[in-house]
């Protein structure tokens, strides 16, 4: 089982980014709302060292898309709740498929 991820988790880029989580959800754990797939495209990505910046790459500065680490069974208003299995891309070129999350609550789990 995997843990859900909340707003006080931390998530990188393969850059170095770090996301600035906000959850439109209601459900909490400890206090933080759980995230949720639909509001990953409004976390943007900060201090992002991108290396591919002088061969004419892009820092990484969104999320684009959520590929694994989606709970098939637990959801928020039908919503898929988020997992520190989760991986996904950015929208730095080239093309960042290194997306990774720490989890830093150990009450609930999904899969």
């Amino acid at each position: 089982m995997a843990k859900v991820l909340t707003t006080g988790s931390l998530m990188i880029c393969g850059h170095g980014g770090t996301a600035n989580l906000i959850s439109t959800a209601k459900l909490e754990v400890s206090g933080k709302p759980v995230l949720i797939e639909s509001d990953a495209s409004s976390w943007p990505l900060t201090k992002t060292p991108c290396g591919q910046a002088s061969s004419g790459g892009t820092s990484c500065t969104t999320i684009a898309s959520i590929t694994a680490g989606k709970s098939s069974k637990l959801t928020v208003g039908g919503v898929a709740v988020l997992l520190d299995s989760i991986s996904g891309t950015t929208n730095g070129a080239p093309d960042n498929t290194n997306l990774s999350a720490t989890e830093m609550q150990n009450k609930l789990e999904s899969i």
